[in-house]
């Protein structure tokens, strides 16, 4: 017997024994059983049978729905855009680039957090139309390294954009003078 049926039955136990009961009923008291009345089997099979087809297709829909809001998560982590970050110290150069797909309508936004950078090539907000996969955005800056106290953020880049479904996304970049960017996202904008 397929597990389904077996779940069907152990929920429906109380309709299904009283069912039972009145049809048990009628045979033992020998009560008139009238067909225009009641119906025949055939009506009552029919009734049954279209009763545990719609559970299951009710069933099968509650899946499919399931299984289209599965697929639809694993789409938009496919198509989400990233960037990855190489951060050099000894040029103080700091290169963001796009790796799966492009950026589209950036917003980029350069924030000088500490004193100790002297320059920014940009400090201020800036639009790409769009930011093509590969192509490099270069970020500049002079450190004063007398001045530099170890770790804290010398500035960040915040990068808003738009996938090719018109989802918006962010990213935030921190960078230190020590080591590796800090990177938050992709995250999805509603």
């Amino acid at each position: 017997m397929p597990p389904e049926l077996v779940r069907f039955i152990q929920k429906n136990l109380i309709f299904l024994s009283s069912l039972l009961f009145v049809v048990l009923l009628f045979i033992i008291l020998n009560a008139p059983f009238d067909s225009n009345v009641w119906g025949n089997v055939s009506e009552w099979t029919m009734a049954l049978v279209t009763a545990i087809t719609a559970i299951y297709l009710y069933k099968t829909l509650q899946s499919q729905v399931k299984i289209t809001q599965i697929e639809q998560n694993r789409y938009e982590l496919e198509i989400m855009p990233d960037v990855v970050i190489v951060h050099d110290i000894k040029t103080q150069y700091v290169t963001i680039t796009p790796i799966n797909r492009p950026l589209r309508n950036a917003t980029v936004k350069i924030i000088k957090k500490s004193d100790s950078v002297q320059r920014l090539a940009e400090t201020d907000t800036y639009l790409l139309s769009t930011f093509i996969v590969g192509q490099p955005m270069p970020i500049q800056y002079i450190l004063n390294t007398q001045e530099v106290k170890s770790p804290y953020i010398l500035f960040t880049v915040e990068i808003l954009y738009f996938n090719e479904l018109g989802q918006k996304y962010r990213i935030d970049i921190a960078i230190i003078p020590t080591g590796n960017p800090a990177k938050y996202g992709p995250v999805k904008i509603n």
